[in-house]
């Protein structure tokens, strides 16, 4: 097996929890008959629902969590 150099940590792409919550969330998707989306898209698609209603930004990254501020000036 191939050690990695002090100093370099491998971290996987997706925890294992979070790896189960998306096959069953997949698993919804098909069986709903709905096409394929990724969890990250359904917060954009909130973000864009709430800004188009008029809510304020702050509003916004309360219901999401904090943006970083160069997300918050694209949404201006």
């Amino acid at each position: 097996m191939a050690r990695l150099r002090p100093g370099l940590h491998h971290q996987p792409r997706y925890t294992d929890r979070a790896r189960i919550l998306n096959r069953h969330f997949v698993r919804l998707l098909d069986h709903a008959g709905l096409r394929r989306v990724r969890f990250h898209d359904l917060r954009h698609s909130c973000a864009t629902l709430l800004y188009e209603q008029g809510e304020p930004i702050e509003k916004i990254q309360d219901v999401l969590g904090q943006l970083p501020d160069h997300h918050e000036a694209d949404l201006r």
